[in-house]
């Protein structure tokens, strides 16, 4: 649900990976950028600090979907030879076909790499979106997938989160 966290796991993800030296790519999809090829990734490498990647899905040369997506996985693993990547994707829900496509190809690819990739969803949103289900029907087949469902804090947590940030707070008021 919108609001549960699913954003702040992300943050949470990027620090982790930043302190352990980890080399990361993140990026959001939006429901805008549906139809555009490959917007997720473009994101992510844009934002990333690897020279070789935004030249990747620039556009100045023409491939196959194919080609690229072999340039993309043997970018991932170039750069996790020298350091572990971690890959955050908030709200897949919203991705577009070949970004999806892509997640699994890279994933399956890069197996035994020192690659992680945490994407957020929306579960009634990533129903309405076929080509991500089945990317993760791929990735379900391939054992490459653990997903955790966030359900709303129990009250024992949420008392406790708002001591810890609010003492003078009333938890069990609130």
């Amino acid at each position: 649900e919108p609001g549960i966290g699913k954003s702040r796991i992300l943050e949470f993800m990027a620090e982790l990976a930043q302190e352990a030296g980890a080399c990361l790519l993140r990026a959001s999809a939006f429901e805008s950028k549906i139809i555009g090829p490959f917007a997720l990734w473009s994101d992510a490498f844009r934002r990333s600090q690897l020279a070789s990647a935004a030249e990747l899905l620039s556009g100045d040369k023409r491939i196959s979907r194919d080609q690229l997506f072999r340039d993309m996985s043997q970018l991932v693993a170039r750069e996790t030879r020298l350091h572990p990547m971690v890959v955050l994707f908030d709200d897949i829900h919203w991705c577009d076909e070949s970004s999806a496509a892509a997640i699994h190809y890279v994933m399956r690819t890069n197996r035994e790499q020192a690659l992680m990739v945490v994407a957020t969803a929306r579960d009634g949103e990533l129903r309405k979106n076929e080509a991500v289900q089945q990317a993760i029907r791929g990735m379900r087949h391939d054992q490459l997938l653990q997903e955790l469902k966030l359900g709303p804090l129990s009250q024992e947590a949420l008392c406790k989160l708002i001591t810890t940030r609010a003492p003078q707070a009333d938890s069990q008021r609130l």
